[in-house]
This record gives structure tokens, C-alpha cells and sequence, in this order.
């Protein structure tokens, strides 16, 4: 998965739809456990792969999750990390990007290619960051996110 800039993650594509989820990057009765996000969008730079993405950004904080699908997933159940989707949750609360790839997890994944949307009724997923051995979990996440307004 490329690594991108905090920049260019803010420059991508905008498209419609919405993405929920938990985390539990920050403890459960602050407001950024949860991540609910209106600002998404799909892009590909290569035609084989599809990056679904969604963003919060609120004054001092900014997060975002991304999906690679490889262009062709059937719908289905499918694992979520090195041996299946790969997911990257990123975050920035003030004191630095930290990027974070999912480990394990699963997604219950509707696509159709046609129109570039792809909906997920339930994820979920382990994140670890490279090199520093910290682990997140996102969870009860789900979203439909369409490359068109």
C-alpha cells in the first residue's frame, strides 16, 4: 500500500456516502473513539486496485481509514490485513501522523465495480503500528462509499 502525505491524503477524490466506527485509540468516553465520516471518497491509480477512503477532521485532530480492493472482489466475507484486504487507520491528534495496518479482521464487503460503490455492512479490524509494536482496534465499523456524488 503506498504511504501518502497527510497532504495528498487530504487532496483525494471526494465522493458520496458515509463510514462509522469505533476505535479504541482513544479511551471509550472521549468523542474521538468514535470515527463518523461524511468526507469519503474512491480513487485508483492503478486499474487493479480501488481505494476506498473516509476522513474526520475537526481542529487539532484528523483521522482516516483506507481500504485497498482489488478491482473484480466478489461480494462476500473477507479477511482484513496481510492475507486479505489491506487497511490502513491513520491518525493525527496533535502531536504527529501515526499510521497503524490492520493485522487481522474481517469486512462483510458489497461491491460493484460499475459504478465504483462499495458498501460494507460490518468490519472490523487490529491495527499495529510499523516499527513501534503499538496495536488498535476498530470496530463495529460499516459503510457505502461511492466514487460518485
Amino acid at each position: 500500500m503506498p504511504e501518502l502525505t497527510l497532504e495528498q491524503i487530504k487532496a483525494l477524490p471526494k465522493g458520496a456516502g458515509h463510514l462509522f466506527a469505533k476505535t479504541r485509540r482513544f479511551p471509550p468516553e472521549d468523542p474521538r473513539s468514535t470515527f463518523d465520516a461524511w468526507q469519503v471518497g474512491v480513487y485508483s491509480d492503478d486499474p487493479e486496485t480501488y481505494s476506498v477512503h473516509a476522513v474526520v477532521q475537526e481542529p487539532g485532530y484528523y483521522s482516516g481509514i483506507t481500504f485497498e480492493i482489488k478491482a473484480g472482489t466478489a461480494n462476500g466475507t473477507y479477511p482484513l490485513g496481510p492475507s486479505g484486504i489491506a487497511v490502513r487507520y491513520y491518525v493525527d491528534a496533535g502531536e504527529g501522523i501515526e499510521f497503524y495496518y490492520a493485522i487481522r479482521g474481517e469486512i462483510k464487503l458489497t461491491t460493484n465495480f460499475a459504478t465504483a460503490t462499495f458498501e460494507a455492512s460490518e468490519f472490523r479490524f487490529v491495527a499495529e503500528s510499523e516499527g513501534l509494536g503499538k496495536q488498535v482496534e476498530v470496530f463495529l465499523g460499516n459503510f457505502k462509499i461511492s466514487a460518485f456524488g
